[in-house]
């Protein structure tokens, strides 16, 4: 079986046989043939599709004791120095583990999937070999094209987004009513994603009932950003082609998704799909708080602003007097006298000096102390605040009535 990397020049230096038995030994664990032959030729590396990364030899390692409960294994004790972490998944937290305590009918250990976030770990495959000819498979289309969309039911939202990065993104937003065999009753959102030879298609379904009062719409530097989300998790779905770089797609699906984000360089075209989705109602319900919470934003702010202002106003006591002390010392060490000296220093028409005037005067004003309970801008935040969160709930009681 031939194993390609997605990119041959991040390729390690291959690593050496007898690296490779003193491991072996150590561990007193002989790992399969596929993995010896890959690491005596790359020594680690990503494999073509960018998903999976093979560790190089002297990361390759057996799980600790202490390490396989965090993991979710339940056997313990029977798994103590029969696991053995080989790669991970790119750009995740999952790893791959080669389970001794489980071999197949040939005597290979069997591949699990750890991911302390996603629950127990999971069997994958039967072998070493069935992993990587499944890693390495690909396919001569994508599995999702956005001419599906058209054959998914009403299409309320076409738009095509280009980033300053480069990428350019089209999203098709399609309902389903009637539920069909081949299609489910809820929404689906079609996305091609590609910046020069990098591609990706993919469609997620949201599962009905949609969550509405958490479709609030974001706004950054480049876009702003509508979140939809399901009340029905388990019932999400995504499945995703991404063009790999010997120009075959890979396809891949997720059922771990809580919601999609949709995005557009204009906020009425977000605001016009919330309505489709979800009701001229709960829209401006929305509308209406993230108004105030920009506003209130802007606020804290110029709150910030005038009350370090303030604050540097009432230690400006204590800052002249530490800048007086510095300066003298300046002057000391130039030689020249002090301000505070009683000394006549200024060439004047033959007037005494007057001691008086000479001495420094003794501030009575102690600098005051800012009290946030008593300023009025801050009762006024924690006003604007209170009235947020009354609409929050109100616009949540709104939504459970509208579905």
């Amino acid at each position: 079986m031939q194993v390609q990397l997605e990119d041959k020049r991040c390729q390690s230096p291959p690593a050496t046989a007898a690296a490779l038995r003193r491991f072996q030994t150590s561990s007193n664990l002989t790992l399969p043939s596929l993995l010896r032959e890959f690491l005596l030729n790359h020594d680690g590396g990503l494999l073509l599709g960018g998903e999976v990364h093979i560790s190089p030899l002297s990361a390759i390692r057996v799980i600790e004791s202490h390490e396989i409960k965090v993991l979710g294994f339940r056997r313990t004790a029977r798994l103590q120095g029969k696991l053995v972490q080989f790669a991970i998944r790119e750009g995740g937290h999952c790893e791959y583990l080669l389970n001794f305590a489980d071999l197949n009918q040939d005597g290979q250990p069997t591949v699990y999937a750890a991911d302390p976030e996603c629950g127990a770990p999971v069997r994958l495959f039967d072998g070493f070999e069935s992993f990587m000819r499944h890693v390495m498979a690909a396919d001569d289309q994508p599995a999702v094209t956005l001419e599906n969309a058209k054959r998914c039911g009403t299409i309320i939202h076409d738009h095509t987004l280009k980033l300053r990065s480069g990428w350019i993104t089209r999203q098709v937003v399609c309902v389903v009513k009637v539920r069909s065999k081949e299609f489910k009753k809820g929404i689906y959102i079609f996305e091609h994603d590609q910046q020069g030879k990098s591609e990706c298609v993919s469609r997620h379904f949201l599962a009905t009932p949609l969550a509405a009062d958490e479709a609030s719409i974001t706004t950054d530097e480049t876009s702003s950003h509508l979140n939809i989300g399901s009340r029905n998790p388990r019932g999400n779905e995504r499945i995703s082609s991404t063009r790999r770089s010997d120009g075959k797609w890979k396809t891949e699906r997720d059922t771990g998704m809580d919601s999609v984000s949709c995005s557009s360089v204009n906020p009425a075209i977000l605001c016009s799909l919330r309505t489709a989705l979800f009701g001229e109602r709960v829209n401006s319900a929305h509308q209406k708080i993230e108004r105030l919470e920009a506003e209130h934003e802007k606020y804290l702010d110029q709150m910030s602003k005038v009350q370090s202002d303030a604050v540097r106003m009432a230690l400006v006591g204590e800052e002249f007097s530490t800048l007086l002390k510095d300066f003298e010392n300046q002057l000391k060490l130039l030689g020249l006298p002090s301000v505070s000296d009683e000394k006549d220093i200024s060439v004047g028409d033959g007037l005494k000096p007057d001691r008086k005037s000479n001495s420094r005067p003794k501030s009575k004003s102690k600098s005051s102390k800012f009290d946030p309970a008593r300023d009025p801008m801050v009762k006024e935040a924690v006003r604007r605040a209170k009235e947020i969160e009354r609409l929050r709930k109100s616009m949540r009681k709104l939504c459970r009535e509208s579905t």
